[in-house]
Formats: C-alpha cells, structure tokens, sequence
C-alpha cells in the first residue's frame, strides 16, 4: 500500500503544529505543506516588539525554518506558493508559484486547511495611501520597522484600540513618536469590561497616548509620493506620518466556500470534534476554522494562537490516522500595555449577559504580595458567576504585577 499523501495548507501555527504531529504519529506518510508567504512558524504575536526594536532581530521572532522541518521532519515546505483552488471530488488541488507564476495539481489523501485570517481594511477614501500599515505578517513587521528608522516618522495614528492596537501604541511611542489612538466604540480593549478598559485609558494618557474614543474614521489625506498625511474622524483631523490600521481580522474561507465547504454561524469554516469539515478527508484549523465555547456550547470563532496550535495538533494527528478530538474553548488573553499587565479568561460580563446567564459579580482590589511587603502593587480582579447554577464564568484582572502569575 501507498503511503498517505497529506497536504496542508497554510504554514504558521496551526499548520506547522499539525505537520509535526502528523509526522510523530504516521513516520512513513508524505506531508507537504504549502503557504504563500516567506516565512513558516513565526511568533506573529512578537511583531509589535519587533517593530520598535525590543525584539532585535527578525530570526528571533522565527521559531523554524522551512529547512528544519525538511532536515529533521521530512516535512515538505513549499513558501512563496498559493493554493488558488480546491478540487474534492478528485482530492486535488492547483497551486501556484508567485514568483514564476507557474500552476501545478497536486494530489492528496488527507488535507488540512490553516489559512488563517486577514486583516480588515475598511473602504474608506485613500485607504491605499503609503506608509498605512496592518500588523499580521512577518512582512508587514519589517516593512513598519523600516519606515520608523528610515523614514523618521513622527506622528502615528492607530485605528482600532484592540489588543494588538494598543501594544503598537506603546512600541510606536517607545520608538520616539507621538501617538494618537482611534477607536470607534466608547472604550479601549472591547473584549474586556468597561471598568477595566477605563483604567487602561487613564493609564495610557498618563503616558502621553491620544486617545479619541466614540470617533468614526472618514478617511485620509496625503499623497503618493510622501504618503499619509492626516487621518480625518468625523469629529477631528489627526496629523500622522504612519497609521496603523488594526480593527479586527476576518477569516480565510474562500478556498473552502469556492469547494462547497460548509461555513459555521460565526462565518468560520465548520469543523466537528476531531476539526473534519463538511468534506471528507478534509479538515480545517486554527484562525479560519471554528469552535465551540465549552460555557454556552455555542459555536465560536476566537483567533488566537494558542487555540491555533492545539487544534493544528488535533487535526494533524487524525490526518495521519489517528483519534484525537478538540472540546472546544474557554478564551484566554493577556497583554501589556506600558506599564500595565491585562488578562481575561471566559466571558466577560456583558458576554455573559448575551448568553443568557443571571450574572452576578464581584469587583475586589487586591495587592499582588501581602500588603505590609515592600513593593506591593494593587490588582484590579473582576470575576462574574451564573447566580442561577453558582457556576464561574470568567475574569479579568488588571495590575503592575503578579497579572500573570
């Protein structure tokens, strides 16, 4: 008998996590895997620091090489080669070179479908002027390092107060420019709870942040020669020799929606327990695909890495013939923001309230040591329950120290 032949589409987290597991758990199958980018298995959550220069060097965000995983795996890593369609009825699919523009079929027993997300780019007037950046490759991390250094930049808006928003205003403002933050709804940070957004504010314009909440952006004015110039809210013109534009992702599905694939509520690609699709010898994970929140047992869609990796094991160890299954979540984050440290596990309170629970809470303020210690720095914890079931359904704490102990 042959050996198995699994494809698999898409090479960060989820995808080279499921490479590796499949070659663990079947030695003798042929993987290969193909991603469109330069850059396989990176720490794409680093690429603020990398930007200002905290993280020094590009290959300390590169965890392994496409040569590694050749080296030591037998892993086939093909950069630079976009899947352009997807064939089920005869488990092929068509790749393309993007430097030689070359289509190849290639032929699979099993797949695995890790196209992660995209960053949202909203059709606003001279969205495309230079020097507008997002944050979500490697790529896209140099590209801003190289305008900050060599462009002397001054002034930078953020659009988007996010988690990703608010760690770039830090490394923009440690790189010596003026930020400015723009976020459409009345608080910074909207997956957590307005009491804590609202110390993270206060903590932000203590060091010197801009932060414009409840505004609209219209639009941008510049040129394409010197690139952007200011940033025009419905409320205010910001001036900015660079914008960040970070205001959520959506996920990859449309080489899954083009093969008929089925899409979830959340508009993720469906998946069950062991992360099969719709399709049989087809399975999808981490950013594009779905999953089930294990408070609500609602389909969820959370794009995170952690959450990427261990569905990227999942799949990869059922590709290869073996029994896995992926329960679902309860979503945790953490951050930093200056000199602040924030973290959020399960839902938050209006989260809860959505869902249905009868939310009771309970707010106390801590020290991170016993109080009569030297150097003890007080804690914000949130933690909310179901008052019907006496069931915790989540927190969120706040403080200088011992956040993420």
């Amino acid at each position: 008998m042959a050996p198995l032949t699994l494809v698999i589409v898409g090479g960060n987290a989820a995808g080279m996590k499921a490479a590796s597991r499949a070659r663990r758990l079947n030695p003798d199958c042929r993987i290969m895997v193909f991603e469109q980018k330069a850059y396989v298995s990176y720490g794409a959550c680093g690429l603020p620091y990398f930007t200002s220069g905290v993280v020094k060097e590009r290959r300390d965000l590169v965890v392994r090489s496409p040569q590694y995983f050749k080296n030591v795996d037998n892993i086939d890593v093909h950069t630079g080669h976009k899947v352009i369609r997807l064939n089920p009825s005869d488990r092929t699919i068509t790749v393309k070179n993007l430097q030689t523009e070359k289509e190849q079929t290639v032929s699979f027993d099993n797949l695995i479908l890790t196209t992660g997300v995209t960053p949202v780019i909203p059709p606003l007037p001279n969205i495309n002027l230079p020097r507008i950046f997002t944050v979500k490759t490697l790529e896209d991390g140099e590209t801003i390092r190289q305008c900050i250094r060599g462009e002397k930049c001054k002034e930078a808006v953020i659009v988007g107060a996010g988690l990703i928003g608010l760690e770039m205003a830090e490394n923009l403002h440690r790189a010596g420019l003026k930020v400015s933050v723009v976020e459409l709804l009345p608080q910074v940070l909207p997956p957590f709870s307005p009491e804590i957004a609202f110390s993270v504010e206060k903590h932000l314009r203590e060091k010197g942040v801009g932060v414009f909440l409840g505004e609209r952006v219209k639009g941008f004015e510049g040129d394409e020669k010197q690139g952007v110039k200011k940033v025009v809210t419905e409320q205010r013109e910001l001036k900015a020799d660079l914008v960040i534009l970070s205001i959520g992702v959506r996920p990859n599905i449309e080489l899954a929606k083009a093969a008929n694939i089925l899409l979830g509520p959340t508009g993720a690609i469906q998946v069950n327990e062991r992360m099969e699709t719709s399709m049989s010898s087809i399975f999808a994970a981490g950013d594009c695909a779905e999953t089930k929140s294990l408070l609500t047992g609602k389909p969820v869609w959370v794009p995170l890495g952690s959450i990427a990796n261990k569905q990227g094991r999942v799949a990869g160890e059922n590709a290869a013939g073996g029994s896995a299954t992926f329960r679902g979540v309860l979503p945790s984050i953490i951050t930093k923001v200056f000199d602040l440290t924030i973290a959020k596990t399960g839902l938050n309170e209006q989260e809860a309230i959505k869902a249905g629970f009868a939310v009771e809470r309970s707010i106390v303020l801590p020290f991170d040591k016993a109080h009569y210690y030297p150097g003890a720095k007080p804690l914000l914890l949130k933690m909310i329950a179901d008052r019907m079931t006496r069931r915790i359904l989540g927190g969120e704490i706040l403080g200088e120290a011992g956040v993420d102990l």
